[in-house]
């Protein structure tokens, strides 16, 4: 009745799948990049000037150092990263969904040369894309285009909601647990 299964698995839709990802690995990489220079790094320097008090202006010069490198730099290169990686998600369903492009919505389309410079950054870890293959359940091919889209952005919704719960679990446990006991 449509034709997500096959369009999903194109080898051009594959390759805008490999850049999202890469894009949204990016980003999480500068996000940890963030965290290592705040957290660890300030531990560290609050055990030295309690050994060493004379180092306190040094200690102070990282801490703004570090806080302008992040509002300077790292945290509008991570929002840039994602809000590709969002327009080439975008760009990939409005093909598979046979939508047109919102320019009014979503702004320009994102630049070829970026999906294929990201699609080979990500081939390095996944060369076949076996990952990335039936990114929406082949199912949905039996169905009318509008309920599959409907099927298929309910996938994205679940999916995106096990990685935040995810998230929250691994990096929060003290919090979800004292939350899931009231």
């Amino acid at each position: 009745m449509n034709n997500i299964p096959q369009e999903q698995s194109t080898p051009h839709q594959l390759e805008r799948l490999a850049a999202q990802r890469q894009l949204y690995s990016d980003a999480k990489n500068i996000q940890n990049i963030n965290i290592i220079l705040s957290i660890p790094c300030v531990i560290i320097w609050s055990i030295l000037i309690a050994i060493f008090s004379n180092l306190q202006i040094y200690a102070a010069l990282w801490g703004l150092s570090v806080t302008l490198l992040e509002q300077a730099i790292l945290s509008h290169l991570q929002k840039n990263l994602q809000e590709k990686a969002a327009k080439i998600q975008q760009l990939f369903d409005c093909d598979i969904f046979e939508l047109d492009w919102s320019q009014l919505c979503s702004g320009s389309r994102p630049e070829p040369e970026l999906i294929i410079s990201s699609a080979a950054k990500y081939r390095n870890k996944d060369p076949n894309y076996l990952n990335l293959k039936d990114w929406y359940p082949v199912s949905v091919g039996q169905l009318p285009i509008h309920e599959a889209r409907l099927i298929c952005q309910r996938s994205n919704i679940w999916w995106d909601a096990k990685q935040k719960l995810r998230y929250c679990n691994g990096s929060k446990p003290l919090i979800v647990e004292l939350h899931l006991k009231k």
